[in-house]
């Protein structure tokens, strides 16, 4: 029925949030209980203003020159210097032509859309001081933010590998908050690859679902479904791989009394085996789910592995198995990189 419905374009899906359109997926799925709105969660605390304008890691010596003013009003006193390197796009607000004399000059003034705990975060980084290793996802985010929309790139190639470790943590969140912050989309395809390790994205949900349009999360859904169309395109060479090696693994005069049937069985163990190691489940999960070790104490193993115990033609295989479990990877992420996420 949605997909019926989503014929008409995007536009059916105006106006509901993307946390109502996981729930009315459930309930058009399961038949389960539509709830247009959960009950609010508490809401957190916004962070306060700082107290002072003056930051122990910025030196007085010497001397700063500048002063910031947040948008709660809060004002720093920095370098120039670092602003001319970090904030390419803050502009010194020009003095009043009626501004009397004084001595010493008033310092210049730049203003920042930004409160001031996030701002002094930007400065922590600025000045090498802050310990981002230690900073969660909420705490990052109003940062990157901020250094996005004031085209701080010195500071953007120190935090986006941070930003892409904290998004693998939580990644649903990653993705969402990131459109509600106004991210780049740099950041958001970052946060939407990292949900691709979520085992189950239809059932997956975040309370910052609630905060953003439902096209945001059917396009999670198209690029999820994308992702796992293209890997299994990506693992055709190797199931051709496998089959030549069949060939080349398995003397003629094994299977001669039963030749296409035995064949045929053995030719068509792997493909199962790849398509359910790289269900729509992520890289991350992918790249250990089929291993050669796994695969020789398999209980459900077929029983044509008892012809093939000649030590050179055992080798074979299981050479030829290893081949699979070192190249898997590498298609696995040939295959999603292809698919581009329409944000």
């Amino acid at each position: 029925m949605l997909e019926d419905m989503l014929k008409w374009g995007l536009g059916v899906l105006e106006g509901v949030s993307a946390g109502m359109y996981s729930r009315l997926r459930g309930f058009v799925r399961d038949n389960t209980e539509f709830i247009i709105k959960p009950a609010p969660s508490p809401v957190p605390d916004a962070p306060k203003p700082l107290p002072s304008a003056t930051s122990a890691f910025i030196p007085r010596c010497p001397a700063p020159d500048a002063i910031v003013v947040c948008s709660d009003d809060v004002r720093f006193d920095v370098h120039k210097l670092m602003i001319a390197l970090h904030m390419p796009r803050l502009a010194a607000q020009p003095a009043p032509n009626d501004q009397p004399r004084v001595e010493p000059p008033l310092l210049p003034l730049y203003r920042i859309d930004a409160p001031s705990a996030s701002f002094f975060d930007v400065l922590g980084i600025a000045y090498q001081e802050a310990d981002i290793d230690s900073w969660d996802l909420d705490r990052l985010l109003p940062v990157m933010a901020t250094i996005r929309k004031y085209g701080m790139e010195r500071i953007s190639r120190t935090m986006f590998p941070m930003w892409k470790k904290a998004a693998a943590t939580s990644p649903l969140h990653a993705y969402f908050a990131a459109l509600q912050h106004g991210l780049s989309d740099t950041d958001i395809r970052a946060a939407a690859r990292a949900t691709l390790t979520l085992s189950n994205i239809d059932d997956a949900y975040d309370k910052s679902m609630e905060d953003v349009t439902a096209s945001a999360y059917h396009h999670l859904l198209r690029y999820h479904s994308d992702v796992a169309q293209s890997v299994q395109r990506s693992l055709l060479p190797i199931e051709t791989n496998w089959k030549d090696g069949v060939h080349s693994f398995f003397p003629k005069s094994i299977y001669a009394t039963d030749a296409h049937s035995f064949c045929n069985a053995v030719l068509g163990w792997l493909p199962p085996k790849l398509k359910s190691s790289v269900s729509p489940v992520g890289p991350a999960q992918i790249k250990s789910s089929f291993t050669v070790s796994a695969m020789l104490q398999d209980a459900s193993f077929p029983q044509w592995i008892t012809y093939i115990s000649a030590p050179p033609t055992r080798a074979q295989f299981i050479s030829t198995l290893q081949m699979v479990e070192d190249t898997l990877p590498g298609k696995v992420d040939e295959g999603t990189e292809k698919v581009a996420l329409v944000i």
